[in-house]
């Protein structure tokens, strides 16, 4: 017979505390010597809102949570947090994920010292461990696979052992969190395979793959039939931000004349040259040759290009752009694209077929 209601929700209650009190427990082994307990401290790169990030460096403990609440209490610059650790307590890990996604934060690993002597963005990193579940927690998580990601299985501190009945519910508490975090439970399978001792080392497309990062930059071009001909697009891949709005890149060709087309939710009403940077070659496109325009809810920045511009794009490896637009008018509204041969097929044969 089903016990009644309020039985029901007294054990579930009782299981979430246990789960709770257990991950409070469980450590991970770090190097050899006294680790050094997690600092947090905001720093910014450079004179703007999204070069500024909150340096976490350091062992997560039971302290690390109301460390970062109390940071935060004070005001922080920007809304991104770079993470160099070797892991630590699981269940601080999992209640500062949670805080991160709370308060909007995005996550990246990587190590800080660039950032605070404003020398540029973080360098190569680790996350291990404990810190691998807080890295969850970002609501955008930047990888790429320069640094290090690793889980691996979770252990009591101190040697005590677990029973199954209480690693099953820890197993189950940690797949909740995961599928939270909106990542894919099957890395959990991963890590279970390997010891404590051991790390399962996630490379940068399985990362995206499972869902532990966030795709960035552009998708691959695809045709589309427009008109009596047809265009050739990209579109971005993750969220756009402040001063890098474009979420689109078209190629496409009218009059006998190739065009490029970047379209952002606004644009200024004004145009401004276009700087293009094909495979390291430089090409300035004069501000006589940009229109800008605005619709109900987006805008486009039209460019003709000349022929030796479109020339050099249509055999690109490695594509960098940025106009001349002042921050308060949305930046740069900079992309930057990698080609393959089926890009550039693409893009050739919307400078080909006039729409």
């Amino acid at each position: 017979m089903r016990p009644p209601r309020s039985v029901t929700s007294r054990l579930a209650g009782g299981r979430a505390a246990l789960a709770s009190a257990l991950l409070l427990l469980i450590g991970s082994h770090g190097a050899s010597g006294e680790p050094k307990e997690m600092t947090f401290a905001n720093h910014c790169a450079r004179n703007a809102v999204e070069h500024c990030y909150v340096i976490a460096d350091g062992m997560i403990t039971a302290n690390s949570p109301a460390a970062f609440q109390t940071l935060l209490d004070e005001g922080v610059d920007g809304n991104q947090i770079v993470f160099n650790s070797e892991g630590g307590n699981l269940g601080a890990a999992v209640q500062l994920g949670r805080l991160l996604r709370e308060n909007g934060f995005n996550a990246e690993i990587g190590e800080g010292s660039d950032i605070i002597a404003m020398n540029g963005g973080p360098l190569p990193g680790h996350c291990l461990s404990a810190c691998a579940y807080a890295f969850l927690g970002g609501v955008e998580r930047r990888y790429d696979g320069r640094s290090q990601l690793g889980f691996h299985q979770f252990s009591l501190s101190g040697g005590q052992s677990m029973g199954l009945a209480d690693a099953q519910i820890l197993s189950g508490q940690l797949i909740s969190y995961i599928v939270e975090m909106g990542a894919d439970a099957r890395i959990f399978t991963q890590a279970s395979r390997e010891g404590s001792d051991s790390f399962y080392y996630v490379g940068e497309q399985e990362a995206q793959d499972l869902g532990l990062a966030t795709p960035h930059g552009y998708g691959a071009f695809f045709l589309e039939p427009f008109g009596r001909g047809v265009i050739a697009a990209a579109r971005r891949r993750d969220p756009p931000k402040p001063y890098d709005e474009v979420v689109q890149v078209t190629a496409f060709c009218r009059s006998d004349m190739p065009h490029l087309l970047f379209s952002a939710a606004s644009v200024p009403d004004y145009s401004e040259r276009l700087r293009i940077e094909v495979d390291g070659q430089v090409f300035t496109i004069g501000e006589q040759d940009v229109q800008t325009r605005m619709g109900n809810d987006s805008g486009v920045i039209e460019v003709s290009l000349d022929s030796t511009a479109a020339s050099h794009l249509q055999s690109a490896r490695s594509v960098a752009t940025s106009f001349g637009f002042g921050r308060a008018d949305g930046g740069e509204f900079r992309v930057q694209l990698q080609l393959g041969d089926m890009d550039r097929k693409m893009i050739s044969t919307a400078f080909r077929f006039c729409i």
